[in-house]
């Protein structure tokens, strides 16, 4: 058993991102779970991983109908990892995509990363809009384009400052003291080439960053809805029941 996973998904030969996760330590074991236009296990060494070829696959959903009911050429087999890795006891689990290199300061893990930012939690939330709300983190994280709003987030609101307004009140040093315990979620952010709809990249400019401070973590608050991806996102055991992708949509 481990507690510490990394989950990827690829038809391509190890890349710089699945590389470095693999270097992470003793701490850490990689799933990589394979596709059928994907390499031979043969083909992807790895030092402190785990290739779930599609053989393998196919031999666990003898025994799982949820592996069974998983479709080949699709971004969901990455159900695979996540269910292999609750069932050998992950805590945490980070949820990557293999061109998604972390940038130097996280470049030991994004759990030392989570667990050494000190005073680095900025509470957020949006101002009287009622529970169920959406919340729009890119603007206050920096955005080098305006408008700009992640993948998922209602149309309606892209203009709406209140979608992306920061609210006050909130206690960082209480929240930072319990993020491993009481936060689910935490999604980190690509630079040049953001989780952006069909629409932005169609009217606004591209490449996008964000400029913001690389320590800082910005908190959605509760009652408040605000778009994720399985790109670059740390699950904690909180919130590994909510890991399962959808494999009945297309994949983007």
């Amino acid at each position: 058993t481990c507690t510490r996973w990394a989950v990827v998904t690829t038809i391509f030969a190890p890349t710089a991102a699945t590389k470095a996760v693999d270097q992470w330590g003793p701490n850490w074991y990689l799933l990589v779970i394979a596709d059928k236009a994907g390499p031979d296990a043969a083909e992807y060494p790895l030092e402190r991983g785990i290739y779930v070829s599609v053989e393998v696959q196919q031999s666990l959903a003898k025994a799982s109908p949820l592996i069974a009911a998983l479709p080949w050429n699709h971004f969901g087999i990455k159900n695979v990892g996540y269910l292999i890795a609750a069932l050998h006891g992950a805590e945490v689990v980070w949820d990557f995509d293999d061109d998604n290199v972390l940038n130097a300061a996280k470049a030991a893990g994004p759990l030392a990363w989570v667990l050494n930012s000190e005073s680095g939690i900025i509470p957020a939330a949006r101002k009287c809009r009622g529970p169920g709300a959406a919340f729009n983190p890119y603007p206050s994280m920096g955005a080098t384009e305006s408008p700009c709003w992640p993948r998922g987030f209602p149309l309606q609101d892209i203009k709406s400052e209140a979608a992306s307004e920061l609210a006050c009140g909130h206690s960082a040093a209480s929240i930072e003291a319990n993020v491993t315990s009481k936060v689910a979620v935490l999604q980190a952010l690509a630079g040049h080439d953001p989780d952006v709809d069909a629409i932005y990249r169609l009217t606004q400019p591209l490449p996008l960053y964000f400029n913001f401070e690389p320590e800082k973590i910005l908190l959605v608050s509760r009652r408040t809805l605000s778009p994720y991806n399985a790109q670059a996102t740390l699950h904690f055991k909180a919130g590994l029941f909510a890991m399962l992708l959808p494999v009945t949509v297309h994949g983007r």
